[in-house]
C-alpha cells in the first residue's frame, strides 16, 4: 500500500485489509516520504503483520512505494491497495483461490467506482467484451494479485517521469503481452474513490465517502450485487464501457499524465486559465485531423482520432479552471447549418504552449440520427466562447448509419 500525507482515508483502506478471511498476510504500507500522522495511524492498529516504511524522498507517484514494497515482501503473492480504496472481507480468499485453482499469474475482480458527490453516472473495472483480457484494457490495481516471480520476468514498475502513459497501464500490459495467464474473479470485492474525479483531494483531505461505504460493506453483505444493479441502470441511461489505456500522441513528453493527475488532486499547483480575449472570426487557432476520420460510423459511436492543434496566440492553452480550453466538434449538414453543436470535450494534455502546435488524441461520437454530415474540429473556452471558424481544408464526409444490433437470441458479432 503506496500512501503519501492522507491518514483520514488509510485508517480505512487498513482496516478492510486487517477483516480480510484470509489470514496468512502481512500488510507493508510503504510512505512517500509522509510528513503527516501516517506512522502513527498505521502503528495504532497494533497488529504485527504490519510494517511501516517512509522513503527518504518524495517520488511524487506509487511506482517508487510499490516497487520498494514488493522488494521488502517476503510471500510469493503480491496484492495492491490504494489508501484510499476498500477491500471486501472475502477480496484476498477469492483472489488467492482462483490463482491457485486456474494456476494463473495474475487474478482480479471487479472494481465499482464509486461516484464522486453530485454525479450519478456508474463505472465498473475489471469486466472486458472477451473472457480473457488483452492489452489495452485497464486493471485497477486494487483489484489484483500476481506472483512475485513475474517481476523478475516483465521488470517493476516504471518510472512515471520516463514514461508517457501512467505506470500501472504499462505494467499490467507487459504482463498481458507477454502472454501471462489471468485469472478473473466475478465478484465486486474493491470499491474505488478516483481521486482524479475528486479535485483537490489531497488539500481538502476528506474520509467521509470512505467511512460511509466502510459502514456499508461490513453491515450488508448483498452490497456487491447492489452496486452492479445501480452500474447496470447508469449503463442504461449513460452506457458503458470497458477500462482502456489512454491513448498518448508522438509529441506527449514523458510524465505528462501523472503531472497533470497531481495537479487535478491538488499535490501541485495549477496554473488557472483566464478568459481570452479573442473574438471567435480572429483567434489564432487551428485544429486539424492528423489521422483521417472514418468515412462510415454507426449512431452514436465513439472513436479516438488525434488531431494537430496549433497555437499562434501569445497565450498558454490549458483545460485547467476557472476557464477550461478544450476540444470538441460540430457535426454540420451538407450545407454547413449545424446539425449537432455541442461535440464531447477532450482535455489539452499537456497544455499547449504559445506559438507552437501538439499532437492529441480525442473522442468524437457519431450523431445519433442517421444521415450524411461533415465533421468540424473546434476548440470552445467553457462559460467564455467558442473558436469554431471553418477551416481552409475540405470537412471530412462521414456517413452515419443505424446501430447494428444483434438478433433476438443471437450473441453480438465480435
Amino acid at each position: 500500500m503506496a500512501t503519501y500525507n492522507y491518514s483520514a482515508v488509510l485508517r480505512y483502506a487498513i482496516a478492510t485489509v486487517l477483516w480480510q478471511t484470509f489470514r496468512d498476510l502481512e500488510l507493508i504500507v510503504i510512505g512517500d516520504a509522509c510528513t503527516d500522522d501516517s506512522e502513527e495511524v498505521v502503528r495504532s492498529f497494533g497488529d504485527e503483520r504490519i510494517q511501516w516504511f517512509n522513503l527518504a524522498e518524495n517520488s511524487g507517484a506509487k511506482y517508487l512505494p510499490q516497487n520498494a514494497g514488493i522488494r521488502m515482501a517476503r510471500s510469493d503473492y503480491i496484492a495492491y491497495l490504494a489508501h484510499d480504496d476498500l477491500w471486501h472481507p472475502l477480496h484476498l480468499e477469492m483472489l488467492v483461490n482462483a490463482l491457485e485453482r486456474e494456476q494463473a499469474d495474475v487474478a482480479y475482480s471487479v472494481t465499482v467506482y464509486v461516484p464522486p458527490p453530485g454525479e450519478s453516472q456508474r463505472h465498473v473495472s475489471g469486466i472486458f467484451p472477451e473472457p480473457v483480457i488483452s492489452p489495452g484494457y485497464c486493471l485497477i490495481h486494487s483489484s489484483t494479485i500476481h506472483r512475485k516471480t513475474l517481476i523478475a520476468e516483465v521488470g517493476e514498475w516504471d518510472d512515471h517521469r520516463k514514461t508517457q502513459l501512467p505506470p500501472d497501464h504499462i505494467f499490467w500490459s507487459r504482463i498481458a503481452e507477454a502472454g501471462k495467464r489471468f485469472a478473473f474473479v466475478p465478484r465486486v470485492t474493491v470499491w474505488k474513490f478516483n481521486s482524479s474525479s475528486r479535485p483537490n483531494s489531497y488539500r481538502e483531505k476528506r474520509s467521509d465517502e470512505q467511512a460511509r461505504y466502510f459502514r456499508l460493506i461490513r453491515d450488508d453483505p448483498a452490497l456487491g450485487e447492489k452496486e452492479l444493479i445501480d452500474v447496470a441502470r447508469s449503463a442504461m441511461r449513460y452506457g458503458l464501457k470497458p477500462q482502456r489505456m489512454r491513448k498518448v500522441s508522438r509529441d506527449v513528453p514523458p510524465g505528462t499524465y501523472v503531472h497533470f493527475l497531481r495537479q487535478v488532486r491538488g499535490l501541485e499547483p495549477a496554473e488557472s486559465m483566464q478568459p481570452l480575449s479573442f473574438t471567435a472570426d480572429d483567434a489564432p487557432f487551428r485544429v486539424h485531423f492528423a489521422e483521417p476520420v472514418p468515412r462510415r460510423l454507426e449512431t452514436g459511436q465513439e472513436i479516438e482520432v488525434e488531431v494537430r492543434i496549433q497555437n499562434d496566440s501569445a497565450f498558454r492553452l490549458s483545460s485547467a479552471p476557472p476557464h477550461p480550453v478544450h476540444f470538441s466538434y460540430h457535426w454540420l449538414n451538407a450545407d454547413n447549418s449545424q446539425a449537432l453543436f455541442d461535440g464531447l470535450r477532450s482535455l489539452l494534455i499537456p497544455p499547449l504552449p504559445p506559438q507552437s502546435s501538439l499532437h492529441y488524441f480525442v473522442t468524437i461520437a457519431a450523431p445519433r440520427v442517421p444521415g450524411t454530415y461533415r465533421i468540424q474540429p473546434v476548440l470552445v473556452q467553457e462559460e467564455v466562447q467558442w473558436f469554431d471558424q471553418l477551416p481552409q481544408e475540405e470537412l471530412p464526409v462521414v456517413e452515419v448509419t443505424p446501430e447494428k444490433l444483434p438478433m433476438a437470441g443471437m450473441p453480438p458479432e465480435r
